[in-house]
């Protein structure tokens, strides 16, 4: 495999923080040290899967472009054609279809668990936010969750508060750029979400290009499979190699529960449904 250009990604680096922070090598180091990027992407849909996850990485603008050297090196070593979909892979669907069944041997194990090493090296945080439907579902039946914050609007908004605990907790004074995939289903009423909360627009951008959002893909698949997993075994299961390598990176986390749910609706004033409302 070939490795990243580290002096050609440094040098254009250092073009472009000097046009931005003209005030010598020191703070131009900083500026490149103190831009963070966090790309994210959502699994599963509130209409027919039991969980919703939203979730992905942070990274600094040095190492977000070494990973996206790596990310193309590795599709090149084992020719296959990008952008990365977890679904597709593991359904063996479009430029999958002509891997072999299973994944934990061959050529299918050693891609997979090459691009989770991937994230393993260059990613400093995964984030992610699981929103359990049926638990989500049973605060809908009684408060109007779903026009307000629904399934995804929640989870992304989840991880933004996530970075920025992770922020606080380490000092850092710098923005973090949230990008979430474009295709996400509910990204209209997100966008209101932030604009209410006086919050900066999130960006949305199409994971073809950008390998940080194909990797959101796989760890937000690998996430909800796992969860999948669990619910119908009964109790804990065990990891996928890609998914341990996933979360062996430092991870902030939130599953939306009952409590924290009707904790939202109270804080938001979401109403709730006049049917609902029981006249004595």
């Amino acid at each position: 495999m070939q490795e990243p250009y580290y002096e050609d990604a440094n040098d254009l680096l250092d073009c472009l923080s000097a046009a931005i922070f003209p005030g010598g090598s020191e703070n131009r180091l900083m500026a490149q040290l103190s831009a963070y990027t966090g790309y994210f992407d959502a699994s599963g849909h509130p209409s027919d899967q039991p969980f919703v996850v939203v979730a992905g990485y942070v990274a600094n603008i040095h190492q977000w472009k070494f990973f996206n050297r790596m990310w193309e090196n590795i599709h090149k070593e084992f020719d296959i054609d990008l952008p990365f979909h977890a679904t597709d892979f593991y359904a063996r669907t479009k430029q999958y279809k002509d891997l072999p069944e299973g994944n934990e041997t061959g050529k299918p194990h050693d891609f997979i668990t090459t691009l989770a090493s991937a994230q393993q090296i260059y990613t400093l945080l995964h984030v992610s936010c699981v929103v359990d439907m049926g638990v989500y579902n049973n605060i809908a039946d009684v408060f109007q969750i779903q026009t307000m914050v629904p399934a995804f609007a929640l989870g992304a908004r989840v991880c933004v508060a996530l970075v920025q605990k992770w922020q606080k907790d380490f000092g850092l004074e710098y923005p973090i750029e949230c990008v979430f995939e474009d295709g996400d289903f509910g990204r209209g009423k997100f966008i209101d979400l932030m604009r209410v909360e006086r919050m900066p627009a999130p960006i949305f951008k199409d994971k073809d290009g950008f390998p940080g959002l194909q990797a959101a893909d796989h760890i937000a698949w690998e996430s909800g499979n796992y969860m999948k997993r669990e619910r119908s075994a009964g109790g804990p299961v065990a990891r996928t190699h890609p998914f341990s390598q996933q979360l062996a990176i430092p991870h902030y986390h939130l599953q939306a529960t009952l409590e924290n749910l009707l904790d939202l609706c109270e804080r938001k004033g979401i109403p709730i449904k006049r049917s609902k409302v029981i006249i004595p």
